[in-house]
């Protein structure tokens, strides 16, 4: 059992650079109390990301930060071999909660892992559930930073951790259509109008098979402050068939404790926020829903002072707008004739080519503005 020959993934960067190493089983904690980062999962491209996930896991990691000591964890698992190494905070304080045993839990497995990243996800999740440890370590990205001046300890005796008689025990899934149904529209409350302003959340709602974690997790974050919030949340995620009841519940119990997500949030996930319209003006998503006559005409501004600081234009940008062509930062150019006079606008504009982003952070924010009215047979 000793010489065991196992597998793992390390890299001396968080994100990239993961590399298989092979390893004899009583040699892993070499590989565990280092200086770097490792992964009991392996990563096409060698690119720690959930998608990447190729499967091929030879050990099953728990991480346990309170609730179990290491004398209790040694008595509960004597069954299996082991190796029990202590983690970065282990017996100091961490996020306000006292000093106690934080350490994390290595099983060698009786054959390696051959499911897909999604159920790799939900057999993770059914062990955390089962065994109480951390339950942030479930995902098929999931890596662990190596503790150089870590204790380990070692159990040879007993039987391989045998994952897919753990996998044959998960629970089959609710039924998804209990949670299609029709939501009556809140009169407090505009979804369209959120999904219509936000791409983030247009996104979340229409694109859910192709959300990454943290988009999901974050877009959660936002839905579960709507009316029926929690059913919304599960309403969404259901798309997907990496859905998992229990978790979602989980993760809008812990959002909804937090607040909102903000918009700089977002900002790091993908490109869409890049070009918003909304970017610097508002702090969460979640207020594009509210009502725009009590919200948006108040944070946007009714002169063309505050216009310019809001949007953030070039100084004497306005005044060029009048009868000339504006050249934006991307590629695209428009002619735009406004007059800001009395709080009445009249905008003209003819799209030459494409600057999507500017001409429509404009338009958006003078439409919020009283008194709009038409240029010609168009109304901008």
């Amino acid at each position: 059992m000793q010489n065991l020959p196992l597998k793992l993934s390390i890299s001396t960067h968080r994100e990239a650079g993961y590399r298989a190493v092979e390893v004899e089983f009583c040699e892993l904690h070499k590989y565990i109390n280092f200086e770097g980062f490792y992964s009991a999962c392996f990563f096409n491209k060698a690119y720690r990301k959930g998608e990447n996930f190729i499967g091929g896991n030879t050990i099953l990691i728990l991480d346990f930060d309170e609730g179990l000591t290491i004398q209790n964890a040694q008595d509960i698992f004597k069954v299996h071999p082991y190796l029990i190494t202590t983690t970065r905070n282990h017996q100091k304080w961490k996020d306000g909660k006292p000093p106690c045993d934080r350490f994390r839990l290595i099983f060698p497995l009786k054959e390696p892992i051959d499911l897909t990243g999604i159920e790799f996800t939900k057999l993770m999740t059914y062990i955390i559930n089962v065994y109480g440890s951390d339950p942030k370590t479930c995902d098929a990205a999931r890596f662990f930073y190596g503790v150089p001046d870590g204790k380990h300890l070692y159990n040879f005796e007993g039987e391989l951790f045998d994952w897919r008689h753990w996998y044959n025990q998960i629970p089959p899934e609710p039924e998804r259509k209990r949670y299609k149904k029709e939501f009556k529209p809140c009169d407090s409350y505009d979804i369209d109008k959120l999904k219509r302003e936000c791409a983030q959340m247009k996104r979340f709602t229409e694109k859910q098979t192709e959300l990454s974690y943290a988009e999901w997790l974050h877009g959660c974050g936002v839905i579960a402050f709507l009316p029926n919030g929690n059913e919304l949340v599960h309403f969404y995620s259901c798309e997907d068939e990496r859905y998992n009841e229990a978790e979602t519940e989980r993760n809008y119990q812990d959002v909804i404790g937090k607040g909102a997500t903000r918009c700089s949030t977002f900002y790091p996930l993908n490109p869409l926020c890049h070009t918003c319209i909304y970017k610097g003006v508002l702090n969460s998503p979640y207020t594009l829903g509210t009502d725009s006559t009590s919200v948006l005409t108040e944070s946007l501004p009714v002169t063309p002072e505050e216009l310019e600081r809001k949007i953030n234009l070039k100084p004497n940008l306005l005044d060029s707008f009048h009868n000339r062509k504006v050249s934006f930062h991307s590629p695209v150019r428009r002619d735009i004739t406004e007059t800001l006079q009395d709080n009445s606008i009249q905008i003209c504009s003819d799209i030459e080519e494409a600057s999507e982003a500017r001409f429509e952070h404009i338009k958006a924010v003078l439409e919020s503005m009283p008194r709009l009215v038409a240029v010609g047979s168009t109304v901008v």
